[in-house]
């Protein structure tokens, strides 16, 4: 069962995902089936372009948008969160001061 599952998850995901993200990794005799979906999703996280100044330009305005409360607020947090973590990768400084005040508002 637990093979059923893991092969489920590993084509989601690798259907969801363009070829061109994992093509560094697929086998070209048994394509992704000798990596786990763990594997996959690691090397995602690791694999990726540089931002350029439109890319944190559009992150930023997102992160910053006025709450439309009809957003949870956990949900708005958490997709606040994960740009962030972009935004830092790019070298953009954490500004948690900044999300709270605007939270506030």
């Amino acid at each position: 069962m637990q093979l059923g599952a893991m092969s489920w998850a590993r084509k989601a995901i690798v259907g969801a995902v363009a070829e061109c993200w994992l093509s560094e990794i697929k086998s070209p005799h048994v394509g992704f089936n000798h990596l786990t979906p763990f594997e996959l999703l690691t090397h995602l996280e690791t694999v990726g372009a540089q931002l350029d100044f439109i890319d944190v330009t559009e992150l930023q305005a997102e992160l910053f948008a006025p709450w439309d409360q009809v957003e949870a607020p956990t949900s708005l947090f958490e997709r606040q969160d994960r740009i962030e973590k972009q935004l830092v990768k790019a070298g953009i400084p954490a500004q948690a001061e900044l999300r709270l005040a605007l939270a506030r508002t």
